[in-house]
């Protein structure tokens, strides 16, 4: 079987460092970073500074955030400066924080901005500069209006979340909306709701996408881009991978890695038969040592499947 295109999804909360570094084991696939504040990267902020720390990792793309053209062309040369293989540029996310600082899913309200926003960076950088969105702020074609402006302003890669930003999470994902949205030069990724292999193949036919991005299927499952890649399973060492997610997160965190690692664990766990004892114990565990002891107990056990 020919290998399919597949990235791992910019995801706030979830895929930092350690969660890429972990995912890095299993696949040499693109990566994104979770979306770095342009303006607060900008003004030395140590939330960006640390959320766009990919020192001693490959392929990786940044995505930044913002609708200030100074601070994302900065930020970008300063992903360049860091190793990273592309930038990318949200204009996606639905949440209220950006969208109410007209970033995100808001720049698809203003497509002359998102445009300029585009040309700037690509202009910017020698890297590949891409664009993840919607398919529009309420309605499935809006993204026709906005992905040709995008093209001609010199980004390379064009992913959408194949829903509307009024939808947000919400609501059965429309690939087809995707399909014959021709711009040429750019490589149409799709995503949304794509989590196995059936997905996958159904994402790609139905969009006529090159490729596919996988996001929260992941958390949990780290191993999953190298299954969908490739369309074999193979034997994953779920306890090793477990534990070394756990002490990688309290390498970058300290202390607030034993509280941060807990959603990671929760999902890691989801298809465990025990699952809500385990998490019951390891949500009240207040040391590393207590969570070690757990991971241990709960991940070696043969016993897997549906509580």
């Amino acid at each position: 079987m020919k290998k399919r295109i597949v990235f791992g999804a910019p995801m706030v909360g979830i895929s930092d460092k350690p969660f890429r570094l972990i995912v890095r084991h299993f696949t040499k696939a693109p990566l994104y970073t979770e979306m770095v504040s342009a303006r607060f990267y900008r003004h030395g902020m140590k939330s960006a500074l640390k959320t766009m720390d990919i020192k001693g990792e490959k392929n990786i793309i940044v995505q930044l955030v913002g609708s200030d053209i100074p601070s994302l062309v900065y930020t970008a040369q300063a992903a360049e400066n860091a190793g990273a293989v592309g930038v990318d540029i949200n204009m996606g996310c639905p949440i209220r924080k950006p969208v109410s600082d007209g970033s995100g899913a808001a720049l698809m309200k203003d497509i002359d901005l998102a445009a300029r926003i585009a040309e700037a960076v690509a202009e910017a950088v020698s890297l590949p500069v891409s664009v993840k969105t919607r398919l529009g702020w309420k309605l499935p074609d809006e993204i026709r209006l906005l992905s040709p402006r995008l093209a001609s302003a010199g980004i390379s890669r064009l992913v959408v979340h194949a829903r509307t930003k009024m939808q947000g999470f919400t609501g059965l994902p429309n690939w087809r909306a995707l399909n014959g949205l021709s711009c040429p030069g750019v490589d149409l990724i799709v995503n949304g709701n794509i989590d196995d292999e059936a997905s996958l193949n159904e994402a790609l036919l139905l969009s006529g996408a090159k490729g596919a991005m996988i996001g929260r299927a992941l958390w949990g499952e780290p191993w999953l881009l190298k299954t969908l890649e490739t369309g074999q399973k193979s034997e994953i060492p779920v306890a090793e991978t477990v534990m070394e997610h756990f002490e990688r997160m309290l390498l970058f965190y300290g202390k607030k890695g034993l509280y941060a690692s807990r959603k990671h664990l929760a999902h890691y766990a989801k298809h465990f038969i025990g699952r809500q004892n385990f998490c019951e114990q390891m949500f009240r565990a207040e040391t590393s040592d207590r969570v070690r002891q757990l991971i241990k107990e709960f991940f070696t056990r043969p016993e897997r499947g549906s509580e």
